[in-house]
């Protein structure tokens, strides 16, 4: 079987999928990559092929004003969903002609949710089959809001209701912003009609979709059909990695410092958040590891009690920190929890706000902070919480224990294999 997995985004979208290729690679399946040419390293030093979805770069792209303004959307679903069209809408007639060349040696597709817009459309046009494989809870239930949208009051009727109908209301909305671009792409370079609906039928077809999070943390509710699965976390470790001496040297000189880092999220004043995290450290009289991240955060002079780091993987990294403030990215939190570290998250936007409730509901995470709100008195209450805290550790201890304990990458595969070919389409896989 030879497939292609398209998907675009940070390292923090893209890294889990590497993980999973290589899952399918030992169980026979010919894969590539096809993403951003920023990852193609990425991708290649983990033994993958490589294929360029676009040569946009995630980090360029956030960087932009629309960027900017994306991550400064906040909870708000509908400025959320206009800064994706206006970051991203470009991309999607790019991305479906890339999609077009790569179905020519293809069996079936693999796409990830930030690629489905592309991907879904070729699939209906190609008759090829195909398959979800998501990172953020996207089919509609009535356990949970879509993570656009807010949570409904717990002390209030109807919150299954209301949960049902926020994902309606998201694909309307989605539908109303990106419905004339869709269509031309459709008829462009698909040969197809117009949508006149609301793309559920694209993007929601009946194709399988695996789900790489652990149902320990988002429970698999029961009004999802059978194609729809979760596997668990799909984790690429970093085995060739080694740490700098000055890391060995800072984490040997006094107790487990708490990581502070926001990965790929940018500040429009580095130098404030950081002036923020050193005061906070140091109303709480802890050590920390900041790293710097896209943000550029602490760039200027640090205490001793505070080292900057550029990289280090987490799986290395997070196992000895006594705890962790992070932005909320799926990959982020999900190596934490792994880790059996309690967590601090300052969501920003997108799905950041829905992990770090799932957090705080585990019992794992204080309140979050949201961005919007971080101050150093805030930041220096929930870093005394975060250590001081028994009950979060224990039962960020208990967690990570059932986190470890699945196989996600290859209950994955079983299920893509399996579900691939029973496809209605299977003339397409071989």
């Amino acid at each position: 079987m030879r497939l292609t997995l398209c998907t675009f985004g940070s390292r923090g979208d893209v890294q889990p999928y590497l993980a999973l290729g290589q899952g399918l690679q030992r169980a026979g399946v010919q894969l590539r990559i096809a993403t951003s040419c920023y990852h193609e390293a990425l991708v290649r030093r983990q033994g993958l092929e490589f294929r360029a979805l676009t040569d946009a770069s995630p980090q360029g792209l956030l960087g932009s004003e629309a960027g900017m303004r994306w991550m400064e959307t906040g909870g708000n679903p509908l400025a959320n969903l206009r800064a994706m069209r206006d970051l991203g809408g470009d991309m999607l007639e790019a991305q479906t002609r890339v999609v077009l060349q790569l179905c020519e040696e293809s069996d079936a597709l693999l796409y990830s949710v930030t690629t489905m817009l592309a991907v879904a459309p070729v699939a209906e046009r190609l008759g090829v089959p195909a398959a979800g494989v998501w990172l953020q809870p996207f089919h509609p239930t009535r356990a949970f809001p879509s993570f656009l949208f807010p949570n409904w009051p717990r002390h209030l009727p109807l919150a299954g209701r209301y949960n049902r109908m926020t994902y309606d209301l998201q694909r309307r909305l989605s539908w109303h912003l990106v419905r004339d671009r869709f269509n031309v792409v459709r008829g462009r370079h698909l040969g197809l009609p117009p949508a006149r609906r609301p793309y559920d039928d694209q993007h929601m077809r009946p194709d399988p979709v695996v789900y790489g999070f652990s149902r320990h943390v988002v429970p698999r509710p029961p009004d999802w059909d059978d194609l729809t699965q979760i596997s668990g976390y799909w984790f690429l470790d970093d085995r060739d990695w080694r740490p700098p001496d000055r890391l060995l040297d800072f984490l040997q000189d006094g107790p487990p410092p708490v990581y502070i880092g926001f990965g790929s999220m940018l500040e429009r004043d580095a130098d404030r958040t950081t002036d923020i995290i050193l005061e906070a450290t140091r109303r709480s009289g802890l050590r920390a590891l900041l790293q710097g991240g896209w943000a550029g955060l602490g760039e200027q002079d640090l205490p001793d009690s505070v080292l900057r780091l550029d990289y280090a993987p987490h799986d290395w990294l997070f196992p000895r920190m006594a705890a962790l403030v992070h932005h909320g990215g799926m990959g982020t939190a999900g190596a934490g929890l792994r880790a059996g570290r309690p967590a601090l998250v300052i969501p920003r936007f997108a799905d950041q706000p829905f992990w770090a409730w799932r957090l705080h509901a585990l019992g794992v995470s204080p309140p979050p902070i949201p961005h919007k709100r971080l101050n150093v008195e805030r930041l220096a209450h929930a870093l005394q919480q975060l250590t001081r805290d028994a009950t979060l550790r224990r039962r960020a201890e208990t967690l990570a224990g059932q986190v470890r304990a699945e196989d996600g990458v290859n209950a994955a595969v079983r299920f893509l294999v399996r579900a691939l070919e029973n496809s209605p389409r299977r003339r397409r896989v071989r």
